[in-house]
C-alpha cells in the first residue's frame, strides 16, 4: 500500500539531491569558496577605503603633483566643520610623516586651498586611485550563494560573503578608528565558474 507523499517532502528529499548534482557529491562548496576568497585577499593586500570622506581632505592636482588639500581662509558656516576636521587631519597626518610640510597654494571649486604633498610613507599608506589602506581583509562569513546556472557554455555562481579588517598602524594614527568601524563588516559578491578541477574565481 503506497502512501502520498507531500510536496514538502519531495522538496526536502530533491533539493539536497540536485545540490550535490550540481557542486559535486563530497564536495563543501561553502568551504571551497571561502579558501579561494581567502586567497584571492591575501594576494590583493590591504583593504583601501574612499579618502575624501575618510580624511575630510580634497585631493587635488597641480602641476603634474598631488596633494591632500584643506581649505584655507575665511570660508562660508556650510564649510566650517569640514575646513576644522580637515585642518585637524593635516596636523595628525604631519605628525604621523604621512604628508610634507610644505605649503602649495591652490584654487578649486571657487574657493582657496592649501596642499600638502604625501611622504615615502604616506604613500604606501594612501594610494591615489584606491584610498585609504586600513588593514587586511578576512573573510568572516559565507552569507549565500546561487544555485549554479549555464552561460555560454559554462556553469556560474554568485557568492555573496562578509570581511572584517585587521587594521594597521595609519588608523590609529589618525584616528580613524569610528570611521572604519561604520563600515565593518562589509559585504561583497564574487563570481565563481565550474571547470573540470572544481570552482575557479571568475
Amino acid at each position: 500500500m503506497y502512501k502520498e507523499i507531500s510536496s514538502k517532502t519531495l522538496t526536502m528529499v530533491i533539493v539536497p539531491i540536485l545540490a550535490a548534482l550540481l557542486f559535486g557529491c563530497g564536495e563543501n562548496p561553502e568551504s571551497v569558496f571561502l579558501e579561494t576568497l581567502e586567497t584571492r585577499l591575501a594576494e590583493e593586500g590591504e583593504r583601501c577605503f574612499g579618502t575624501k570622506n575618510m580624511l575630510d581632505l580634497e585631493f587635488l592636482e597641480s602641476g603634474g603633483k598631488k596633494y591632500l588639500a584643506v581649505r584655507s581662509g575665511p570660508v562660508m558656516n556650510a564649510y566650517a566643520e569640514s575646513q576644522a576636521r580637515g585642518r585637524e587631519m593635516v596636523k595628525r597626518m604631519q605628525q604621523a610623516d604621512y604628508l610634507g610640510r610644505s605649503e602649495k597654494k591652490m584654487r578649486y571649486n571657487f574657493g582657496q586651498w592649501v596642499g600638502y604633498q604625501l611622504t615615502a610613507t604616506g604613500r604606501k599608506a594612501i594610494i591615489w586611485n584606491k584610498g585609504v589602506c586600513v588593514g587586511t581583509r578576512n573573510i568572516s562569513e559565507i552569507i549565500e550563494y546561487t544555485e549554479p546556472a549555464d552561460m555560454l557554455g559554462r556553469t556560474f555562481t554568485e557568492v555573496r560573503y562578509k570581511y572584517t579588517v585587521s587594521t594597521n598602524d595609519l588608523v590609529a594614527d589618525l584616528g580613524l578608528e569610528e570611521k572604519v568601524k561604520a563600515r565593518l563588516p562589509g559585504e561583497s559578491t564574487a563570481v565563481f565558474v565550474k571547470t573540470n578541477k572544481g570552482w575557479r574565481l571568475n
